[in-house]
C-alpha cells in the first residue's frame, strides 16, 4: 500500500558542508532540544509530581549522515571545521542551519564493496526551512 498525504521519501536527497556535497545513504537529525528544570522545593507533599520549568535556551542538536565516500574528497581534513549545512529533502524541502561544526567523521574501507563514511556535525544555529 502507498503512502497518502504529505509523506514523502528520502531518495534525491542531497547534504552539501564547505563546498562538499556528500553522497548519503541516511540522515538522522536530533533537535532542537529544550532544557527541562526540576523545580522541586522541601515543601512539597509526598506522592506529588515533581514540578518543571521549561527553559529558555534551546539546543539545537547534531546531524548524522551516513555516505559513501569518493576517492577525491578528504572528509576527515573538515573535523572543526565551520559553516553552513545544508539539507536538500527528496520532497524539495531545503533545510539549512547557517552555523554547524563537523564534529567528527569515521570511514569502513570494506573488501569488494563500497567504502563508507559516518559524519556528525553539532548544530550552533535553529534550522530554517525553505
Amino acid at each position: 500500500m502507498a503512502a497518502s498525504g504529505t509523506t514523502s521519501i528520502g531518495t534525491g536527497s542531497t547534504l552539501t558542508f564547505a563546498g562538499v556535497t556528500i553522497q548519503i545513504t541516511s540522515i538522522s537529525i536530533d533537535g532542537p532540544e529544550a532544557a527541562i528544570i526540576d523545580a522541586a522545593h522541601l515543601n512539597l507533599a509526598a506522592g506529588v509530581p515533581r514540578p518543571k520549568l521549561v527553559g529558555d535556551l534551546l539546543e539545537p542538536g547534531t546531524l548524522t549522515a551516513e555516505g559513501y565516500l569518493k576517492g577525491d574528497e578528504d572528509y576527515g581534513v573538515l573535523v572543526r571545521t565551520s559553516g553552513a549545512l545544508v539539507l536538500l529533502s527528496g520532497s524539495g524541502t531545503t533545510w539549512t542551519w547557517s552555523d554547524a561544526y563537523l564534529q567528527s567523521f569515521s570511514g569502513g574501507v570494506p573488501l569488494e564493496d563500497v567504502e563508507t563514511c559516518s559524519l556528525t556535525w553539532q548544530l550552533n544555529s535553529l534550522m530554517a526551512q525553505s
